[in-house]
C-alpha cells in the first residue's frame, strides 16, 4: 500500500513544491507523520493501519525528494558534501539498527517511537532553526525581496557574510 501512494506521490509532489515551495512541504509531511505514528501506536484496527499506511507513503517521497533537494539548495556547496553523506549513512543505519532492536525488545512497536522520537525532534530543530524557502525557489519566482531575506538568513545560520 504504501508503495503504490509513494510512486504516485513521487510523480506529482516535486513539481508541486517547485511552484508553491518546498519548507511547507516538509512541515507537512514531518506533521503527517507524527500524526501517522501516533495513531499507529494507539489502534489494532487492521484496516486503519492499511489506510494509514497509504497515507505515509507521500511523506517519504517528501522527505527523500523533497527535503533532500532543499537540503542540497540551502547548504553551503562546501558542506553539502558531508551532510549528503551523513542523511545517506543514518538512511542505511535504520536497516541494521531496526533488527537489533526487534530482537532486544520483542515488539515492532519500538520502531514506531523510535521514528516518533526521530521526528518530533527533526520537526523541533526545523522550526528551532528557522527553516528558510530556498533562495533559488524565491528567485525562480521572481520574489527578490524574500530571496534576500532567505539569504540573509542562510548567511546567519552559516556564520558568513553575505558577499
Amino acid at each position: 500500500m504504501t508503495y503504490i501512494s509513494e510512486v504516485i506521490a513521487n510523480v506529482v509532489m516535486p513539481p508541486i513544491s517547485d511552484v508553491y515551495g518546498r519548507k511547507n512541504f516538509i512541515y507537512g509531511g514531518l506533521i503527517i507523520q507524527l500524526i501517522i505514528y501516533i495513531l499507529l501506536l494507539s489502534t489494532s484496527s487492521y484496516k486503519l493501519v492499511l489506510v494509514l499506511i497509504f497515507i505515509f507513503g507521500p511523506t517519504t517521497s517528501i522527505r527523500m525528494f523533497i527535503t533532500y533537494t532543499h537540503m542540497m539548495e540551502v547548504i553551503p556547496p562546501t558542506h553539502s558534501a558531508f551532510y549528503s553523506d551523513l542523511v545517506l549513512f543514518l538512511e542505511g543505519l535504520i536497516f541494521i539498527i531496526s533488527p537489533i532492536l526487534v530482537m532486544i525488545f520483542k515488539n515492532t512497536s519500538v520502531l514506531i517511537y523510535c521514528a516518533l522520537i526521530l521526528g518530533s525532534l527533526s520537526l523541533v530543530s526545523a522550526v528551532f532553526i528557522r527553516q528558510q524557502e530556498s533562495v533559488k525557489f524565491c528567485l525562480s519566482r521572481g520574489r527578490y525581496a524574500q530571496a534576500k531575506v532567505e539569504a540573509m538568513k542562510a548567511c546567519e545560520i552559516n556564520k558568513c557574510s553575505e558577499e
